[in-house]
């Protein structure tokens, strides 16, 4: 999924990649999702929030911050392989 990347030390944190055409441009929008063993959830969840994103890039800034509390389904690991 395009925009988001999953952070090694913690592969329950999710920022969004850089853009290439503005590289330092700051989050507009903060979206957290609070996660326990809700991994096929939360795919639906973050294909959901990619959909919903404005199509101006200069308003689609956005951060996904995945709060994982110590899931024991294969969340974190999905998310670090889905969202390297």
């Amino acid at each position: 999924m395009e925009g988001i990347e999953a952070v090694s030390e913690n592969a329950g944190v999710t920022r969004p990649a850089p853009s290439a055409v503005h590289p330092v441009l700051a989050p507009l929008c903060s979206v957290v999702i609070p996660t326990y063993n809700g991994r096929e959830l939360l795919e639906r969840c973050l294909a959901s929030v990619m959909r919903h994103r404005p199509a101006d890039p200069l308003l689609a800034a956005i951060e996904v911050v995945v709060v994982d509390d110590a899931s024991t389904d294969g969340t974190a690991e999905w998310l670090a392989r889905a969202h390297p």
